[in-house]
């Protein structure tokens, strides 16, 4: 068992005919806990006493505890969609970041270790992919107890300075839970919700300057890459030299996981060849190419490489985490999965939205799963791999998806989104 540190399986779905509590009951004890550690010293951070006015929801009486709450909010959500029997402990703090008058650095956020090669105690799961990295959190999932205990699986750290003084003062965080800063402000809890995704798993562990592999070992996110025309395709498959030009290759790197797929028709831009495209600009943009959707996605994405809003939707962030290997738990009606509540897309017209529907593309209004795998029998697709053992390794800051606004930001430009 291998555990370092560095720089598809199908959705659980439950049948919609269990009654209302016994399904939410249901959901409840699935759903994993995410829990934040105040790392922060006395009196700064999640610490600092100022005075806080309470708005959008966040009751706080501090300035600390109000980024403490928005922190935790964006944690449950993420919480509420995945399922897994072991506590997931996130290191968190605010800290005055590099910044200046049209710059900052927001935040940045990782797995602390990821795992390869662990037997899996967890039958909901089953066994993970043999020789392949996964974020602490998932091997946690499939181990079905913490392989790391001494340790949080993610490390998260953001700017306590935007918006003071010479730090970016066009912008300041907004702390309320609702997602109503309006445009001069960065919502906390997307920005939080968005690096928590990176310390789920939504992260590739090839090294940006030569295109190899963690230890020359694939990783789960890898594992779903491909370079459309490339050859081979599969990023996984490449040589260095080759893996290296496919990370500058857009349009043509793309997610190519099965759970994602069929959510892909519902997007109006950003798609090649029916898949949607992942960041690849040349020249490389570390921290933030490979690891993000194409900022070309439309409708907007959590996880695209700039901030463009305040967002506390999944959207195709939950299909990828099912992808590489996530068990997830989906919308349910009293979450607003009803287009005729909701006035959502709806692509194939079941009066199931397509972000809640199991079998977007196909109608199937009953959202029937008789496998009970998180894909509607309407779209039953294949399931992902296998076997085998091995240790932890341990990340650091270089795992880390770095967070910046850079240029007018604050100044509402409609055609410009803001660069994390």
């Amino acid at each position: 068992m291998r555990s370092r540190s560095v720089s598809g399986r199908n959705a659980l779905v439950f049948a919609v005919a269990l009654p209302s509590l016994l399904l939410q009951s249901f959901e409840q004890a699935l759903a994993a806990s995410i829990i934040i550690v105040n790392k922060d010293g006395p009196g700064e951070g999640f610490n600092d006493s100022s005075p806080f006015t309470a708005v959008g929801d966040n009751v706080a009486t501090t300035l600390g505890q109000a980024r403490l709450n928005a922190f935790t909010h964006a944690a449950k959500l993420w919480g509420a969609r995945l399922v897994s029997q072991v506590e997931i402990k996130v290191d968190a703090q605010m800290n005055p970041l590099d910044c200046g008058l049209n710059y900052a650095v927001i935040g940045n956020a990782g797995p602390n270790t990821v795992d390869r090669d662990f037997p899996s105690n967890d039958a909901t799961y089953g066994p993970p992919r043999a020789n392949t990295w996964y974020a602490q959190a998932l091997a946690n999932a499939f181990a079905g107890f913490d392989r790391t205990a001494t340790l949080a699986e993610i490390s998260a750290e953001f700017n306590s300075s935007l918006g003071v003084g010479t730090c970016a003062p066009a912008s300041s965080w907004y702390l309320g839970l609702d997602g109503r800063g309006g445009s001069f402000k960065l919502d906390l809890v997307s920005v939080v919700f968005h690096e928590l995704a990176h310390g789920l798993g939504f992260s590739s562990f090839i090294d940006e300057s030569t295109g190899a592999r963690l230890s020359g070992r694939d990783d789960a996110f890898t594992n779903r890459l491909m370079l459309e025309g490339g050859s081979p395709t599969a990023l996984s498959a490449m040589t260095d030299a080759q893996r290296l030009a496919a990370i500058v290759g857009d349009p043509n790197l793309t997610w190519a996981g099965p759970a994602t797929a069929a959510y892909v028709p519902a997007l109006s831009a950003g798609r090649t060849n029916g898949r949607v495209r992942m960041h690849a600009p040349n020249p490389v943009e570390f921290g933030s190419s490979v690891g993000h959707f194409s900022a070309d996605v439309s409708p907007n994405e959590l996880m695209e490489p700039y901030y463009n809003g305040a967002n506390h939707k999944m959207g195709l962030a939950l299909p990828v985490m099912n992808d590489i290997g996530w068990l997830v738990i989906p919308a349910t009606v009293s979450d607003g999965c009803l287009s005729g509540l909701t006035g959502a897309s709806d692509v194939d017209a079941d009066g199931v939205i397509d972000t809640c529907d199991n079998c977007p593309a196909v109608s199937n209004p009953l959202q029937s799963d008789a496998d009970a795998n998180g894909r509607g029998d309407a779209c039953q697709g294949a399931n992902v791999a296998s076997v085998p053992a091995a240790t932890p390794l341990h990340l650091g800051l270089l795992a880390s998806a770095l967070l910046v606004l850079g240029g007018a930001f604050g100044i509402p430009q409609p055609s410009r989104k803001q660069h994390q």
